[in-house]
Order: structure tokens, then sequence, then C-alpha cells
């Protein structure tokens, strides 16, 4: 028996003065090439008005499909991931489907799944968390910043081409010696490739390129930042593999009284809310975090319907800002 005060389709329907049908297609996704974009953004609005929720249980015996899907992430604390978990859960609540999260870098087997994998009907894996296909292989899944031979569907960020772009301009600026604080992930592709593609550029440009592992962490991260630039050879320009890593090198710059950019250069990546507000503000890559997570679930619903989506890959700018300096 529904709750007393629970709202049905007919009633979403009869507010949107559309068929029932029609608010099905709209709220399952289905809707493109069938229902106007007009009539779609109706049915929606009545929806949210009238807090419609979908009776999942109902929808799982008429297709088979349990209406939740498994995002396979990184730690959400990290604002690139959280980004595309908006991205996810926004197109996945559009048509009525629940995320679970399992988050990694810890193994993800149907031991540790947060749910059975039964009760899955597709997965979002972002990055290098491929080890959850070994126990879902049967399901649906669409890879984010993936390695696009290890899946048929990836949505990926030309990572290759921002780096490409900023090392260019870093070489155009006159560097000649140029620091890279790489995050230590064994096996990442992302992180091969965005090396890969600098050391090709910088080769090119005749432009000296000295490499330091390092984390996400920000104590590991300004002792490596520290190391980079106490050396006697020390670069005129540091590459961060990531905003926060981008601190670490401010912190300890000012720690050795070194000027950013006159002593230093120092560019980031993914441009987080904090890269404009640094002093000076943070050339960065943008990274277009949440339309990752929004293509790779609009592409994995595709997917449910039964269409075979087609990869895709989102454009990496670069964002300069006052932390880089012409030699």
């Amino acid at each position: 028996m529904r709750s007393r005060n629970a709202v049905t389709s007919r009633e979403v329907a009869l507010a949107a003065g559309v068929s029932q049908s029609a608010v099905s297609l709209v709220i399952s996704g289905k809707w493109r090439g069938r229902v106007s974009v007009e009539t779609a953004e109706r049915i929606k609005a009545c929806a949210r008005e009238m807090r419609y929720r979908p009776n999942l249980a109902a929808r799982g015996l008429r297709t088979d499909q349990t209406g939740m899907v498994l995002a396979v992430l990184p730690a959400l604390a990290i604002p690139t991931f959280s980004d595309i978990f908006v991205g996810v859960s926004s197109e996945a609540q559009q048509a009525g489907y629940s995320v679970v999260i399992a988050p990694t870098p810890s193994p993800v087997s149907n031991a540790t799944l947060p749910v059975p994998g039964y009760l899955v009907d597709g997965v979002v894996v972002c990055r290098d968390a491929l080890e959850v296909m070994d126990s879902l292989a049967h399901l649906p899944a669409v890879g984010i910043d993936t390695n696009p031979r290890s899946m048929s569907v990836t949505v990926n960020s030309d990572a290759a081409g921002g780096i490409r772009a900023l090392c260019r301009m870093l070489a155009q600026r006159g560097h000649r010696r140029i620091g890279y604080l790489q995050v230590n992930q064994v096996g990442s592709w992302l992180m091969s490739t965005k090396h890969h593609a600098a050391a090709q550029v910088l080769s090119q440009e005749s432009v000296e390129l000295i490499v330091h592992s390092t984390s996400f962490e920000l104590s590991k991260a300004r002792i490596a930042a520290r190391e980079l630039l106490c050396r006697s050879d020390r670069p005129t320009a540091i590459i961060c593999e990531d905003d926060n890593i981008a601190i670490a090198v401010y912190i300890e710059a000012a720690a050795l009284d070194l000027r950013i950019p006159d002593d230093i250069s120092v560019v980031g990546h993914d441009d987080l809310p904090i890269a404009d507000a640094l002093h000076p503000a943070l050339t960065t890559l943008t990274v277009p975090s949440v339309a990752l997570g929004s293509l790779a679930m609009l592409s994995l619903l595709s997917m449910l319907r039964g269409e075979a989506p087609s990869s895709q890959r989102l454009k990496v700018s670069l964002t300069e800002r006052e932390s880089v300096r012409t030699i």
C-alpha cells in the first residue's frame, strides 16, 4: 500500500496536461525524440513541485531493472571527483535512478560493494578502478578518464592536449628547465598519458624536464616541492598535477623566501576554486569535471536503453593567470 501522501505519475500527468505515458518516458530518460523539450521540462517541473518519486520496485518488475547504478570514484574530498559525482548524480536523478558510491583506492569486489552486484543496473568507473569490472563484468559500464583500450565506452578529458598547450606556453615564455610534480600512482593511465605528453613536447622544445614523485597529501607534496626548490639546478617553472600540489609549492616557496612568479613560476591542474584565490592567482588547466560525470551517466543511460553510445573526449583548456613570468 502506498503512502497516503505519495504522488502518482497519473497526478503528475494531470498537472502537466500530458499523458501518463509521457510522464513515464520523461522520468525514465527515454523521452528524447518522442516528447518535445518544452513538454519534458514542464513534466520535470511538475514532478519537482509535487515531489514525485517513481516507484522503483514497480519499475523493476516491469523492466527487469533496479533503478540503481554504481559509481566507482576516488575520494569525494577531492573537488575534482566531487564535481564528477555532481554530474553523475544530477543526470541519474533526472532519469529516476539512484547512485551508490564505491570509493577507491580500497579494493572493490563483490565482498566490498556497498550493495550486492545483482542490485545494480550499470557502472560508472572513474580512472583506474577497473578491478571492479572483474566482479561486475556482466553489466553495462562507462569509464571516466580511463584507458580507452580497457573499456568499450569512455568519457575522457583531453589531458594530453591540455598538458601540451601548457608546456608550449612555458617554452614560449623562455623556460628551459621545468620541474614536474607527478602523483605517484603506479599503473595510472591518466598520469602516464600526461607525463608522456609533457616529455614529448618539452623534448621537441629542447627543454629539460625534472620529475619528482609526490601524492595528493599536502604534507608529502610539501616535501617533494621543497626538494625540487632546493636543487642547485632549481627549475624556473614547476608543473603540478593538481592545484592542491601547487599550494604546497606556494607554501614552500614562501618558506624559502622565493617569490612567485619572479623566482619560480608555478602551474597547476584542475582549476579548483582556490586557484583564483591564491596570490598570485594560479595559472592552471581547466577540466570540465561536472560535464565528464554528466556525459558518462548519459552514456550509461543510453546503454541501459539498449543503444550503443560512442566514446567522447572533452577539451581541457589553459587558464592563464599571474603565476607564470616570461624569462
